[in-house]
């Protein structure tokens, strides 16, 4: 069976814009066998194509990540993750730091991309945007609370959204997450996530200094976009950051053992729950707040 979602124009202050995502995957098992058996067939515009099934989570044996590509930054000096990662720690020499914010913006994009933010009518009262906005903010807050991390605040901005045919909204938002501290670590991480309601979004994570504080176009940093397909509910808490580090801790290593990668494109599989595919890129300034395709790489 194959799994396509497309992804519409949004725009407000941010000229927030989202290209057509092309299908996801295709499924060559079938679900109830072990996430180690379970493989994806993947079309991805990359020019190293790996769809390497990483070790599982403990407690979850049915949930998978899987990384299914990485680009090459040949052309130097290009920005590449690996140099990017002092961005985040300077006296550091490797991307342990930097990693534990990749980890935070992919659990991020899973707790975004399979939250509802726009639930059709109950009865004959719609639910009120005040309740999305609520449940954007709880769900952040609780997911972060999860990790161990610190943070200073969060806030929620609603978009201009698209009318669908049936007559629903599918809205977009906006969350700035500041001063995210990592247990026991003393640099902080910004977060600024546009999240829409079809399961498909963007976050930028930079250092969280008096330079960067606040800025939405400015620093270098990591821009994870992602795409869900075959929602069905939310994954649980531990699920979401056991196969986001299982992911950040493979971009980590590959990115340390070669430094001319620069995007990184993964996949989680959370079963009958539903799947997303993320993709990493390195910044080295002047963010995009554009949504990138999940299924290809920077030329």
């Amino acid at each position: 069976m194959k799994f396509s979602t497309s992804v519409y124009l949004a725009a407000l202050q941010w000229q927030i814009s989202y290209a057509a995502a092309t299908p996801l995957s295709e499924y060559t098992t079938d679900v109830g066998y072990p996430a180690e058996k379970r493989v994806f067939n993947i079309k991805v515009d990359c020019n190293e194509l790996i769809n390497q099934v990483l070790s599982g989570v403990q407690n979850y044996p049915f949930f998978t990540s899987q990384v299914v590509a990485v680009g090459k930054n040949l052309a130097l000096p290009s920005a590449t993750a690996y140099s990017v990662c002092k961005t985040f720690k300077t006296e550091v020499i490797d991307c342990k730091y930097a990693s534990l914010s990749v980890a935070t913006s992919i659990g991020l994009a899973m707790t975004h991309g399979f939250i509802e933010t726009n639930p059709p009518k109950e009865g004959t009262t719609e639910a009120k945007p005040n309740k999305h906005r609520r449940e954007i903010l709880d769900s952040t807050g609780d997911y972060l609370r999860s990790r161990g991390v610190e943070f200073e605040s969060i806030s929620v901005q609603p978009l201009v959204g698209r009318r669908e045919d049936d007559g629903s909204v599918d809205s977009s938002h906006f969350i700035e997450v500041r001063g995210v501290r990592e247990p026991k670590q003393d640099s902080k991480t910004g977060y600024h996530i546009y999240s829409r309601s079809d399961g498909s979004g963007s976050i930028r994570a930079i250092p969280d200094t008096e330079d960067h504080l606040g800025r939405r176009s400015d620093g270098a940093g990591y821009k994870t976009s992602w795409q869900v397909s075959s929602r069905t509910g939310s994954p649980p808490a531990p699920a979401r950051q056991g196969l986001a580090s299982v992911l950040a801790n493979d971009w980590e290593s590959r990115v340390e053992s070669d430094h001319s990668i620069g995007d990184y494109i993964g996949l989680s599989d959370f079963g009958s729950i539903g799947r997303i595919q993320i993709r990493i890129i390195p910044e080295s300034g002047a963010f995009g707040t554009n949504f990138e395709a999940v299924d290809r790489c920077s030329k």
